[in-house]
């Protein structure tokens, strides 16, 4: 609980200081892990740490300071086609690591096609972010562990995101991005007291 309360969206990060690679190895490891419905992760992970490409992206970032001083960017995109193809891959996979036949698994490939044959693609899209979205939270909490600095951002233009990383020809558009490194002295914003909803004004215990 320590590590949650030490982090914050942080808005201005230490320019000068870069994360080393094991530090981004493990907060890739921390995406790798979380949990997604079915396990199919639909979603792909851009980690930017190239200071020519993040300037580029700062005007679809609206100007924001965190491009500018951040060790790297972390970009979540949803895969655009979520088809019975994309499900065989999974469970050919699945089938590989825990060295099982894949018709044994025939039952579950065919209830993650039928989940996914409910959905318009409009709803398959909003369904993957909310994936993305889960695997950002295991991020932002591997972040705090290590005490790295990250703020997570949905104020972006996602079409200049997408036109920017050639996203769209990769099958893939953006959903929400995280900046991470470490805090400059200079943020204020690290001294202001966090503002919460009291236990009683947001649970029910039933």
């Amino acid at each position: 609980m320590t590590s949650l309360k030490w982090r914050y969206a942080t808005k201005k990060f230490n320019a000068d200081v870069a994360l080393k690679d094991e530090q981004i190895q493990y907060l890739i490891e921390s995406i790798r892990m979380a949990p997604t419905s079915y396990g199919l992760q639909p979603f792909h992970v851009h980690v930017i740490s190239d200071r020519e490409l993040m300037s580029s992206l700062t005007p679809a970032s609206y100007g924001q300071a965190q491009l500018a001083s951040c060790s790297h960017l972390f970009v979540f995109s949803t895969i655009n086609k979520l088809d019975n193809a994309y499900v065989d891959k999974y469970v050919e996979n699945m089938a590989t690591i825990r060295n099982v036949n894949a018709d044994s698994i025939e039952a579950y490939s065919n209830t993650m096609k039928g989940f996914l044959s409910t959905l318009s693609e409009v709803e398959k899209k909003e369904w993957a972010k909310r994936q993305a979205y889960l695997a950002m939270g295991f991020l932002l909490a591997a972040c705090a562990e290590s005490q790295i600095d990250s703020c997570p951002m949905e104020g972006f233009i996602s079409a200049e995101y997408d036109r920017i990383l050639n996203l769209e020809e990769q099958g893939l558009s953006s959903a929400v991005v995280v900046p991470v490194g470490i805090r400059s002295d200079e943020d204020l914003t690290q001294h202001a007291k966090k503002v919460r909803k009291e236990q009683a004004h947001m649970f029910d215990f039933v």
